[in-house]
């Protein structure tokens, strides 16, 4: 990458509040079940929400020491979490321009695309205005926002 390099960082308070959330209901509902339950319905409470629990707290502890940032630069932007060697790129093809899609018919989600390329990138945990700021500052144009 060539040119200024802009980085957008993550609104962290979001994943936080989505995965400690997420922890915090899975142990209420481990509890519940355990003390309401009794015999082989317990055990199989205790296994699957138990399951639930670590995955959730495992989830919250990996995006906490893997945040996601964007990197923008006069060629693409780039997304990638922290210390991974995998990331998703647009390149500058176009205008910037955000999609948004429902998810299950009534839950949106925004991705960030450019027009020329069938590429996106979630916005899910981003601050547009800092986005719009930094892709300003090296050279992309907004459309339609």
């Amino acid at each position: 990458m060539t040119g200024p390099v802009v980085i957008v960082e993550e609104r962290g308070y979001q994943v936080n509040f989505l995965w400690g959330f997420l922890t915090i209901v899975s142990a209420i509902v481990l509890w519940r079940a355990h003390t309401g339950m009794s015999g082989a319905g317990r055990v199989v409470a205790d296994v699957i929400v138990g399951a639930f629990l670590l995955l959730f707290a495992w989830a919250w502890v990996w995006f906490v020491r893997h945040p996601a940032h964007l990197e923008v630069t006069p060629e693409e932007i780039r997304f990638q979490h922290k210390g991974q060697r995998k990331f998703s790129t647009l390149p500058h093809t176009g205008a910037l321009y955000v999609k948004r899609t429902l998810i299950g018919g009534k839950h949106p989600v925004a991705f960030l695309k450019v027009e020329g390329s069938d590429d996106t990138i979630p916005m899910g945990s981003f601050d547009l205005a800092r986005i719009k700021e930094a892709a300003a500052g090296t050279g992309w144009e907004f459309k339609g926002i």
